[in-house]
């Protein structure tokens, strides 16, 4: 096969075939280190070094069935598997819902109308404060 990211194993009772997308090769003294959360958990005592990524493949499964990678950076000082993935903080912000936006602000836009064309007459707009 001419594709890298291509693999095909044959055997008298077996073809294997597997299409693993973008195939980058990384030299050896790369900083950036990729396994699935299973294998990083597996070596508790691993302390990360500094300044090197630790790419989990398998961070996140969402509904779907989809794998979502997540992301670590060694210090020299932290076991791996209690570091915080990076986004860790950010998500927390994001589904902080108190943060961003005053109580104020979150009484005015509550008290909104809303409008909207009656379903059983569309000749009918209803102004509505739901």
């Amino acid at each position: 096969m001419d594709n890298p990211s291509r693999i095909c194993v044959e055997s008298e009772d077996v073809i294997f075939k597997a299409d693993f997308g973008s195939v980058i090769y990384l030299p050896s003294n790369d900083k950036v280190h990729y396994g699935s959360k299973e294998y990083w958990n597996s070596q508790p005592d691993l302390i990360g070094n500094a300044g090197h990524i630790y790419i989990y493949s398998d961070y996140i499964v969402d509904g779907s069935g989809n794998k979502i990678a997540g992301i670590k950076v060694g210090d020299s000082r932290t076991y791996l598997i209690n570091s915080k993935f990076l986004d860790t903080l950010y998500y927390q912000h994001i589904i902080n819902d108190t943060i961003h936006i005053t109580p104020l602000e979150r009484q005015t836009w509550s008290n909104k109308v809303t409008c909207y064309i009656d379903p059983t007459d569309p000749k009918n707009l209803i102004f509505s404060k739901i």
